[in-house]
């Protein structure tokens, strides 16, 4: 085994592995996610080459779930999920449809709607542009955590989607302007 002190961080990728991501990356979505080369713990072909580490009681998901997600779960389609592990990676530990769509997407809209707002959550987009956001109140900051943002992202921002569209379209037009003038 190579120890970090042998390895090259630039060193190009072998043909082999050229090729092979070559034929990966022209492959259609639905080939590549049923592709014999593909591991996936969820198929039944490959369920027992994988090892359970552990599992996450039903009554720990629904907790969190009701945390982050403003509807209620159906509880029978919450379950214990089962942690995984490959032999041949011991240390990797595979949680699989750990979170359903519903609550995918209530965690990003808190992240994009009261996280992101926060100055020391910068993005790397944050030093290029200026994007003001509403100052909260504690009762917003209660209801945005209670995930019944839906109301709040009417008039979330200071200004008007307009106003950031035209914000964006002048910064472009002034960095094409001055790489213009640069050469």
């Amino acid at each position: 085994m190579a120890t970090i002190t042998e390895l090259d961080a630039h060193e190009q990728p072998s043909e082999e592995m050229r090729a092979s991501w070559k034929s990966y990356s022209k492959l259609e979505a639905f080939h590549l996610r049923n592709h014999p080369d593909i591991d996936d713990p969820r198929s039944e072909a490959q369920a027992k080459d994988y090892k359970v580490a552990g599992v996450i009681a039903a009554e720990k998901v629904a907790s969190a779930f009701a945390s982050v997600h403003p509807e209620p779960i159906d509880p029978s389609t919450i379950r214990d999920v089962p942690i995984l592990y490959h032999p041949l990676l011991p240390g990797l530990l595979i949680v699989p449809d750990l979170v359903p769509p519903a609550v995918q997407k209530s965690l990003i809209s808190l992240m994009v709607h009261r996280d992101l707002s926060v100055r020391h959550h910068m993005t790397n987009m944050h030093p290029f542009y200026e994007v003001p956001y509403r100052q909260d109140t504690d009762e917003d900051r209660d209801t945005l955590v209670l995930g019944l943002e839906a109301n709040l992202l009417e008039g979330y921002y200071a200004t008007s989607i307009e106003e950031i569209a035209s914000l964006v379209d002048d910064t472009v037009g002034a960095c094409a302007a001055g790489q213009q003038g640069a050469e």
